[in-house]
């Protein structure tokens, strides 16, 4: 039978076995005692076939079916109802989603850079200026990670109740169902769930449920894992699969330090933006004050020449202020018809 992934599990399982002694009559006397011990199972997910995939999609078309009848609507209905309405997002927000995308693209690429980089670095001077360098870059990915799952989570929400996402999930499940496959000791194979059509095997999935066998659990819970990755296209081949398998079996250590390096990094961040916040908001504070002063000054000095304006007013043209061009004083008028005079006399 043809494979697509092959995993292993430890299973710790109890065996009695007996040991025989004598006692002080000379008796042979037999004790039984549960022994535990811990033996590897081998699990595996089948190759599907042609006839597999034309029973999923017949499956599929009949779970939509059955959401439709249940009153379910789909998605291409919901979608037009949104469209006519302007669509999930305004134009705004589909050109910051268009535009995280893009920085999410730009970001993982320089944290590849950088990851290249610091493997050939040559000084621990230069691995160090790096690691700076990749911690802001660390977090920038999570910023834009956040911003884009609230948009998805918010479009997800939106079509959630459909009856493709109903059918897409049941049909997630025939999969588990008819893809999982145990190896017993003597290298014989079988399906972990049961032969049998969905409704049979599905019996055997909730009878595993209702055992609360940590064990069985876990191992269903793989199947489960592995079984949707492959449906929604993320792994395709061995290679990935033990990617995944390697992300899903780190220790509880690897994922705290893991979660504890983000979040140093979003910590540090974001004391450097208080920090940043604080010297902006003393300096708009010093420079209000400075225009505050200044423009006090601006006042008191254009109270000061209009007060110098009145004072050398009052001193050049005394109480009736000074001459001007047009009503010429009296004296200088009297002056200038006695010269008239004297001038017609002479003549």
């Amino acid at each position: 039978m043809k494979r697509l992934y092959t995993f292993d599990l430890d299973e710790e399982v109890e065996s009695r076995v007996q040991e025989t002694s004598k006692n002080e009559n000379g008796e042979d006397v037999t004790t039984t005692k549960v022994v535990k011990e811990t033996k590897i199972r081998t699990f595996f997910i089948r190759k599907p076939y042609r006839k597999l995939y034309d029973d999923a999609e017949l499956f599929y078309g009949v779970m939509i079916s059955q959401g439709i009848q249940a009153g379910l609507i789909t998605r291409p209905l919901l979608a037009k109802r949104y469209e006519n309405d302007g669509g999930v997002l305004n134009e705004k927000e589909k050109g910051e989603y268009a535009k995280l995308y893009m920085q999410l693209f730009e970001f993982q690429n320089e944290f590849s850079r950088i990851q290249l980089a610091k493997d050939e670095a040559k000084t621990p001077e230069e691995k160090e200026d790096l690691e700076a360098e990749q911690e802001k870059n660390i977090v920038e990915l999570v910023r834009v990670r956040e911003r884009l799952q609230d948009y998805e989570t918010a479009q997800q929400t939106i079509f959630e109740q459909t009856a493709e996402n109903r059918a897409r999930d049941k049909t997630i499940l025939w999969w588990t169902l008819m893809l999982s496959y145990v190896e017993d000791e003597d290298g014989s194979e079988r399906p972990f769930f049961g032969s049998g059509e969905f409704d049979e095997c599905l019996e055997e999935y909730d009878r595993i449920e209702t055992l609360e066998n940590a064990f069985l659990t876990e191992v269903t819970r793989k199947f489960a894992y592995y079984v949707s990755f492959w449906y929604m296209g993320k792994v395709t081949d061995e290679k990935e699969f033990k990617e995944l398998d390697a992300f899903d079996t780190r220790t509880e250590e690897e994922k705290e330090k893991e979660a504890n390096l983000i979040k140093g990094v979003i910590e540090k961040d974001s004391k450097i933006a208080l920090e940043t916040r604080d010297g902006i908001e003393d300096l708009v504070l010093k420079t209000r004050e400075e225009q505050e002063r200044l423009r006090e000054e601006e006042e008191k000095t254009e109270a000061e020449i209009k007060e110098e304006e009145k004072i050398s007013a009052e001193t050049l043209g005394g109480p009736e202020g000074p001459p001007t061009e047009e009503s010429p004083p009296e004296s200088d008028q009297g002056d200038t018809e006695a010269n008239d005079s004297e001038s017609k006399e002479a003549e």
